[in-house]
């Protein structure tokens, strides 16, 4: 496995899939977390540029996940969990089950996931949490005032673009060709570690464009992150005993029609769905849209069979390669033993 750690130099755009369209009070949206797929077509790019591979060689470049990261304390963050419920004093508060069948609704699950505690709180929706917290806290209930939770505002803020369509024939506008995006600047110590496998080698560092706009991002090739390292010697350390596990989507994922049967799903917090599409650029032409689960989502499922975690990713792995969406980067998720739920 290969580190690059990106680092942006100008506030970048990330379109969330939503249509464009030009009008006086169109207001496109900037998602914080860029999807892989940026990455992954600013690296191919870069390995195109030096003669490194052809259109022919998508295969050679594979991302594995996109980390939110902070150089100066090298601590890396992914999406929170969307059953993490926080108050208006941002302390967290964990969650349990309700049983469908006690209240009419239009639900296929057996069960709804509920904040814990009868407090007014919501969804860590929009939230990052370090990544070691997943392991240390998420699981256990009497942990969760533990995790540390970052909103959007700790690492970057947003802004506004106007732009204006020009006609380059009778060079005018017009209101209609108005639009307005909102730009991301991120903070000086925060970027991105991008976790992947090449047959090809990329320049050790230098330059390349990210974005709706093409900003520019530096990027290194650095060593694996301490945080990744703990968090992946702990993982190897988990017992497998546990009667319930939560699979935690931690990037948009397509599921097949059957994934829940399949799999047993007892209950799920999904976030809105997103649309992801992109260009091919050896077709030429824009990439069928693809309707997806986003980062966060939580899939909760009983243990019957005492499987490991080992056999709980496989089975998963097995059922989210039938889409061809599922890969760079995109469909990661992570098998979490729950030793406390009720």
């Amino acid at each position: 496995m290969k580190y690059l750690h990106v680092q942006p130099h100008d506030p970048l755009f990330f379109r969330d899939g939503m249509p464009f369209g030009m009008g006086e009070d169109l207001w496109i949206h900037s998602s914080v977390m860029p999807a892989p797929s940026v990455f992954w077509g600013a690296m191919f790019t870069t390995l195109y540029a030096t003669d490194k591979v052809s259109l022919n060689d998508k295969d050679k470049l594979r991302i594995k996940a996109v980390y939110l990261y902070n150089h100066n304390t090298k601590q890396v963050y992914i999406p929170a969990p969307l059953d993490i419920f926080v108050d208006d004093k941002k302390k967290t508060h964990s969650q349990s089950f309700i049983q469908a069948d006690s209240f009419v609704h239009n639900a296929s699950l057996p069960n709804f996931i509920a904040p814990i505690h009868d407090h007014e709180v919501e969804q860590a929706e929009g939230c990052f949490i370090p990544l070691t917290d997943l392991l240390r806290h998420y699981p256990f209930k009497d942990k969760y005032p533990y995790i540390t939770l970052l909103d959007t505002s700790s690492f970057s803020k947003s802004y506004k673009k106007l732009g204006i369509k020009r006609n380059k024939q009778t060079l005018t506008t017009d209101d209609e060709a108005i639009y307005r995006i909102e730009m991301i600047e991120y903070g000086d110590d925060w970027g991105f570690v991008v976790a992947y496998e090449s047959e090809e080698d990329l320049p050790q560092k230098g330059f390349f464009k990210l974005g709706g706009e093409g900003k520019v991002a530096q990027y290194q090739e650095i060593a694996e992150p301490y945080y990744i390292h703990v968090f992946n010697e702990e993982q190897k350390a988990i017992v497998d005993e546990f009667d319930i596990c939560k699979i935690y989507i931690q990037s948009a994922v397509v599921l097949p029609n059957s994934f829940y049967e399949d799999l047993g799903i007892e209950a799920a917090v999904i976030g809105k769905p997103i649309n992801i599409g992109g260009f091919d650029a050896k077709l030429r032409e824009p990439k069928t849209m693809e309707r997806a689960i986003p980062a966060g989502s939580v899939l909760v499922a009983t243990n019957d069979k005492n499987l490991s975690i080992e056999t709980w990713t496989q089975l998963i792995q097995k059922k989210l390669n039938h889409s061809s969406f599922n890969h760079n980067g995109f469909g990661c998720f992570q098998v979490l033993p729950i030793y406390e739920f009720n």
